[in-house]
């Protein structure tokens, strides 16, 4: 995976997470991961990943990857929007 790219991730406990990431050595820097939320009429939404800690990055094994692939543009600008307050 590219640095700094937004991906979509899906973890092995089935969670998928947006967020930018970083790699070294065995573990991925999650940048502000946003967990992907269902809503009531069928869309969806992006909520922090940690509640208690929305802004914090957060490291993982990359072995919790089950897979991953560079998010869409429509929602990759969401994700900028909302981490970044940039207008994409």
């Amino acid at each position: 995976m590219e640095q700094n790219k937004v991906y979509t991730i899906k973890l092995i406990s089935g969670e998928e997470i947006i967020a930018r990431i970083k790699q070294e050595g065995g573990v991925t820097e999650l940048i502000k991961p946003r967990a992907i939320a269902m809503n009531a009429t069928g869309g969806f939404g992006m909520m922090p990943w940690l509640v208690s800690a929305p802004d914090s990055n957060v490291l993982i094994a990359d072995t919790a990857i089950v897979g991953a692939v560079e998010t869409g543009s429509i929602v990759a600008t969401q994700y900028i929007k909302q981490t970044t307050g940039i207008q994409v």
